[in-house]
């Protein structure tokens, strides 16, 4: 699977593709995967986000953590107040 890297839409307007996949998450990455599988199929994987491949926040087994509820990685959203947990909004 070839990837393009990059913090813009710069370079990707011209190419053609097969699938559009919104978002990254787990689900998002999956499917994106299994579309590459047919090598003659181009797949576009658009995250939200900035390039944080050198963050070792995430490259370091353990750092992850520093990200909970910083907004450039988590988006804060909160469930409402869940009966079965005692009215507690996760």
């Amino acid at each position: 699977m070839a990837t393009i890297d990059t913090d813009s839409a710069a370079g990707v307007e011209d190419v053609v593709f097969d699938f559009v996949v919104i978002g990254g998450g787990t689900s998002g990455l999956v499917v994106a995967n299994r579309l590459t599988e047919d090598p003659h199929v181009q797949v576009l994987v658009l995250e939200a986000g900035t390039n944080r491949l050198n963050d070792p926040r995430l490259m370091v087994p353990g750092l992850a953590i520093a990200t909970y509820e910083d907004p450039d990685f988590d988006w804060n959203f909160r469930s409402s107040p869940q009966v079965s947990l005692h009215f507690v909004a996760t």
